[in-house]
């Protein structure tokens, strides 16, 4: 189910979860398999109460599967469409800062599409975020470039502004003023 349902397994779909790849990226074959391959071994430890202290254990209050497939289950926020269009955040990508031509296409075009994509859902979304949670996810995310791009280390500015530049040079935008 989680790999044809975008992470969703039934109860997932029923109480608004999803199971992504830490980072953000959509659950693949290799992470779902881990997960549920160490399902029996998670009853066996939540029944002799050492899977409860691996959950309390991670930051993140993992559980032993999602830790070794690297993935987190999320809470999906339900919005009506009223809500939807109140919110002129959602859906839209608009730089904090003046784009400062930091790459060129050559550059991103390392990046797949699903990288792309998880970037621009992050800058889109950030905002509804938490603090700590929005730095968590922009450093994760700049990690994860800066292995890719080269050109993204070192500029002494915020990992989110090296990922607005990345969606700015990727979608080829030409952004005369910033809101």
């Amino acid at each position: 189910f989680e790999l044809f349902w975008n992470g969703r397994s039934p109860g997932k779909k029923a109480m608004g979860c999803r199971v992504i790849r830490d980072g953000g990226m959509p659950v693949n074959f290799t992470s779902s398999l881990i997960r549920n391959f160490l399902r029996p071994i998670d009853y066996v430890l939540s029944a002799l109460m050492i899977g409860f202290f691996i959950v309390f254990a991670s930051p993140t209050y993992k559980r032993l599967g999602d830790l070794a497939a690297g993935t987190i289950v999320i809470t999906e926020r339900r919005i009506t469409l009223m809500q939807l269009l109140a919110d002129r955040r959602v859906g839209t990508f608009r730089p904090t800062q003046q784009p400062i031509g930091l790459f060129t296409k050559a550059d991103v075009s390392v990046l797949s599409a699903d990288q792309l994509h998880t970037i621009r859902r992050f800058l889109e979304r950030r905002f509804d975020l938490s603090p700590d949670k929005r730095m968590r996810f922009a450093m994760d995310l700049y990690n994860k470039v800066a292995e890719l791009i080269p050109a993204a280390k070192g500029h002494g500015i915020r990992e989110e502004q090296v990922l607005e530049e990345i969606i700015v040079v990727s979608e080829g935008e030409e952004l005369s003023s910033v809101e």
